[in-house]
């Protein structure tokens, strides 16, 4: 099965679990399963488990939010892929002042 890593901030608001879900069920089609964080751990060590997702996975899709560069998590997730070597493929994805990402109709985020 291949994986995919989602690695994200929700921490200036543009994103949110409907945006997370519209998001994963895009790049579903690349990929038997995405794994996104805040829809799929349930872990009693989810740092653990987390870890352990993003070590399986062949790719880590990077959502570029304002908030994205900032997170201690994100500057992590992305360490760890690129020692493992795994392709990391950014994603923008609209700021503030833009139509909020839960209100739009679905769109192509990633153009491979």
């Amino acid at each position: 099965m291949t994986v995919a890593f989602l690695s994200y901030s929700m921490r200036d608001g543009a994103l949110d679990l409907s945006a997370l879900e519209q998001i994963a069920h895009q790049l579903h089609g690349a990929h038997e399963f995405v794994y996104v964080d805040r829809l799929h751990n349930r872990d009693v060590r989810p740092q653990d488990h987390l870890e352990h997702v993003l070590r399986s996975s062949v790719t880590l899709y990077a959502l570029q939010t304002p908030a994205f560069r900032f997170s201690p998590w994100v500057r992590r997730e992305l360490s760890l892929a690129t020692r493992l070597r795994i392709r990391i493929v950014p994603v923008r994805w609209p700021t503030a002042g833009q139509v909020a990402p839960c209100s739009r109709a679905p769109q192509r985020i990633v153009s491979e």
